[in-house]
This record gives C-alpha cells, structure tokens and sequence, in this order.
C-alpha cells in the first residue's frame, strides 16, 4: 500500500452522486461520515482518494483533545505526517458550531494532504480558518469514546482505523 504520493489526486468525483465514509476502528466500532462534495469537492476528492486506496488503514487518532477533537490520518503518528502532498485551501460557509462536523487539519506548511479531525464539540473560534467536509452522520457516540491522547511518548493507546469504506449513492 502506498503512503507516499507525488501530488494530490485530480477531481475525480461523479457529480450527482452523494458520498459518504464508514470508519471502522480496530475494536469493530464504525462511525459514518457523510461527505459534502458538494460543499468541499477538492477536501472530499482527496479523502475519497486516500480512503479508496487504503491509505488510513492501520493508522490511528493519534491526537484526541476532550471537547476539543480527536485528529487522525498522519502515516507517522506524529502530527507532522501526510501522504507526500499538501492541499489547496477550499473555503465553505459552514460554521464549525457542534460537534461530529470533520475537517481537514492544517500546520505551518498548509492544509494536510491527509490529517483530518472530529469535532468534539463547538470549535466557533476556528470558522474561517478550517473547512468543514463532512459530518457525522453515525457513531457520534463512538467518536466521543476515543481515547484522549496527545502524540508522543507515556501516552495511552491510540485508537487504530482498521479501514474507512467510501459508500457512493
């Protein structure tokens, strides 16, 4: 399986058509996501992209902040790992004002490629600087579950993603 790409995948979304992802968690656990292709086509692509080429598959949530978020998809654990690429910023009118509304995750580089997190519940400060690409639409309750961590040494397990299965309707 290949953690490193050259560039971000090309718009290969079919218009129309609703996306949504099933995260299974090591534990047998599924939290379903639908995803706003039509409010984040390029962030929505992206995910489609990686989680169709079983990218997140063993990786984990490797930090989980109570109230806060529970962030996954770095191939290094770290917080500073992605899939070889960064995105462009894509910008929507929604307000990050609950929980279960998932993002991409940014660093002092960019948009990751491949660093998504969870709300956990209202995050209002980050509106207009993180675009929502999706929501919970299921297993909110197992989000909440997640292990509170924070990257590193002397910290608890982190939660593992054993697959994420992209559902086309």
């Amino acid at each position: 399986m290949t953690r490193r790409y050259q560039s971000a995948p090309p718009l290969a979304l079919t218009e129309g058509t609703e996306y949504q992802a099933l995260i299974t968690l090591q534990d047998g656990d599924q939290i379903l996501i639908d995803l706003l292709s039509e409010e984040s086509p390029i962030y929505v692509n992206n995910f489609v992209f990686l989680a169709s080429n079983d990218f997140f598959n063993g990786l984990t949530f490797h930090r989980v902040i109570e109230g806060f978020v529970a962030q996954g998809g770095d191939p290094d654990g770290t917080g500073l790992g992605g899939p070889g690429y960064w995105l462009e910023e894509e910008w929507n009118d929604i307000y990050l004002d609950r929980a279960g509304l998932v993002s991409m995750a940014k660093s002092v580089y960019g948009v990751s490629g491949s660093q998504f997190f969870i709300t956990l519940g209202p995050t209002p400060w980050l509106t207009g600087d993180f675009t929502v690409f999706g929501r919970v639409a299921d297993g909110m309750d197992v989000v909440q579950k997640i292990q509170i961590r924070e990257p590193g040494a002397g910290q608890p397990p982190a939660e593992v993603i054993e697959s994420i299965t992209i559902i086309e309707n």
